[in-house]
């Protein structure tokens, strides 16, 4: 299918093929042919198109463009672009010229997200995604000027982790009174696994001995199955998920009740892969291994779970006395 010019409601678009469309912000016909004209020119040159003369190209068209562009993405990404530009939009208003978002616009949306109550962790993932659509819209030469989009500095407090002790009260209630998420967690506990990397594992990704996770950014590795890991995952099946298909936000809040329910406050269900991966230094794993089981870009990121265990000897040896 070529491209083609139609009419929804009161304004004009161009559909560039399935699914592709942009609006040209406009009602009048006469105006809409001349733009589609004009569009046609641009994308025969294999460029997106730029509407009249590319500032006029709203940042609400621009993420609505962007997002159609983003079919090669897992379905979480994609859902995670819809939410960080939708909040993004509503910051800084549809209507505003693309060409026209500057560091300020940044500024105002962190702002306006703190307002809102969001954690500055979850903003910093917001502006990741944010910042890969504006390095689009610039590789597109929507925009001339790179945006400056600095995230929130990391807190330098040390991530909190299960003792031995809370994992075993875990362990226990969760075996007896919710066994489906007991699964969850040991697989957590053995592996180091994200809550949507186990909701999301299929067993076409297991072998007898390793398994295949596709994690952040779509980025794939391979982790060793121990045996603790293979028991939660249950009998052997040839497709499907190997974990219920629990939504995530539910997972989170039973992991929690069991959590309040054994007496331990301020965790969620990423502390197990805190704790795994602390585990997996105190039992002596080079750092290099443990950050390719995690799935770490950095290795700085991994030596935290060292600085933790260090900090735990040091707890341990202050209580010793003579």
């Amino acid at each position: 299918m070529g491209m083609r010019l139609f009419k929804r409601g009161q304004t004009y678009y161009i559909e560039f093929k399935r699914g592709v469309k942009r609006s040209l912000g406009t009602g009048d016909k006469k105006e809409a042919q001349r733009l589609f004209k004009l569009a046609k020119v641009e994308y025969l040159k294999g460029k997106l198109v730029k509407l009249d003369e590319a500032e006029r190209i709203t940042v609400g068209e621009f993420v609505e463009a962007y997002l159609n562009t983003r079919y090669d993405v897992s379905a979480l990404t994609l859902k995670k672009d819809n939410v960080a530009l939708k909040v993004f939009v509503d910051s800084i208003g549809p209507g505003a010229a693309l060409k026209a978002v500057r560091g300020r616009d940044i500024d105002k949306f962190k702002k306006d997200c703190l307002a809102r109550g969001l954690k500055k962790t979850s903003i910093n993932s917001y502006l990741r995604h944010i910042r890969t659509a504006f390095s689009w819209a610039r590789e597109k030469e929507l925009i001339k000027k790179k945006v400056k989009i600095q995230l929130f500095k990391k807190s330098k407090r040390l991530p909190r982790t299960l003792s031995s002790d809370e994992i075993g009260k875990i362990r226990v209630y969760s075996e007896k009174q919710d066994p489906e998420l007991y699964r969850m967690i040991e697989f957590a506990l053995w592996t180091g696994c994200r809550r949507e990397e186990i909701k999301s594992l299929n067993w076409q990704n297991v072998q007898d001995d390793h398994l295949r996770i596709i994690g952040k950014g779509d980025k794939e590795r391979v982790i060793p199955l121990l045996p603790g890991a293979k028991e939660a995952m249950g009998l052997r099946k040839d497709i499907g998920p190997v974990f219920s298909q629990i939504h995530l936000d539910t997972i989170s809040h039973r992991f929690k009740e069991i959590a309040r329910t054994c007496g331990i406050e301020d965790i969620n269900f990423h502390t197990l892969r805190h704790s795994a991966a602390t585990r997996m230094v105190e039992s002596g794993i080079r750092l290099e291994i443990i950050q390719k089981i995690l799935g770490h870009s950095d290795i700085s990121t991994t030596r935290i779970y060292a600085q933790i265990y260090d900090q735990v000897v040091r707890d341990e040896m202050e209580k010793l006395t003579y």
